[in-house]
């Protein structure tokens, strides 16, 4: 039987903070952190990729999967950057691992709403934010990343197989009183309708769609919302299945 090597954890990133030294970069790294853990479990567990494409790894005190492809990797790193920039403009509402068909329809979308996040202005984003909740610890956080992690590899056990050849994107949605961008930098590009849950021919896309919850975040300035949504296509697939 072959054995791989199980990765720790970077020190540096378990390094626990008292509540009085959080700041808004601190939070903001901390969920991109997260996100980027995310990422990985969901190519993982959807099988967008060959299982030996991965290595076993430890996070927030639980074994997840993490890619061995050095592009796929680097690809992951500069999309979850550009989400940090992003959120540092208190702009954005939700952001969405979407997982394409080979024809590009939405099948599933693996939402964070981050609405709730601090608005705060760019000058204070590195002084400490003062949090209403006195007993808030960096370990609580971290055991509600855990938490949700599992619940998302657990939902690959509901979700059902999807069908060949499916690709995934990551998309942000602004806030709605935000003025979209003219131009909108690298890597960004507008997204289809259908992949961003506004109106497709006069219907709500969000009216064709499954929500399965994941979990509710809320630890001190931190309130995540998290839950996968599964389109109309996807369910007439599983349909398709059942017949």
């Amino acid at each position: 039987m072959s054995k791989t090597k199980e990765h720790k954890d970077d020190p540096q990133e378990v390094m626990l903070r008292k509540p009085s030294e959080w700041t808004h970069n601190i939070i903001l790294q901390t969920f991109c952190d997260f996100l980027t853990v995310a990422i990985h479990t969901i190519l993982f567990i959807r099988d967008l990729y060959p299982p030996e494409l991965f290595e076993r790894a430890r996070k927030y005190n639980t074994v997840v999967r993490r890619s061995r492809h050095p592009m796929l990797n680097d690809w992951i790193r500069d999309v979850v950057t550009s989400v940090n920039e992003e959120l540092k403009k208190c702009t954005v509402n939700r952001v969405s691992v979407i997982i394409l068909s080979a024809d590009e329809t939405p099948m599933e979308r693996f939402v964070f709403d981050v609405s709730s996040f601090p608005n705060i202005p760019e000058q204070e984003h590195n002084i400490p934010i003062s949090s209403t909740s006195a007993t808030f610890t960096q370990s609580d956080l971290l055991e509600q990343f855990r938490a949700t992690l599992i619940r998302i590899q657990q939902s690959a056990t509901t979700l059902g197989k999807l069908p060949e050849d499916c690709t995934f994107t990551v998309a942000i949605e602004l806030k709605e009183h935000e003025d979209k961008p003219a131009q909108y930098p690298d890597p960004w590009i507008p997204a289809q309708p259908q992949q961003n849950g506004v109106q497709v021919n006069g219907e709500s896309v969000r009216t064709r769609v499954t929500t399965k919850p994941l979990r509710n975040i809320e630890i001190g300035p931190i309130k995540i919302d998290a839950w996968i949504e599964e389109s109309r296509a996807k369910g007439k697939l599983k349909e398709g299945e059942r017949a």
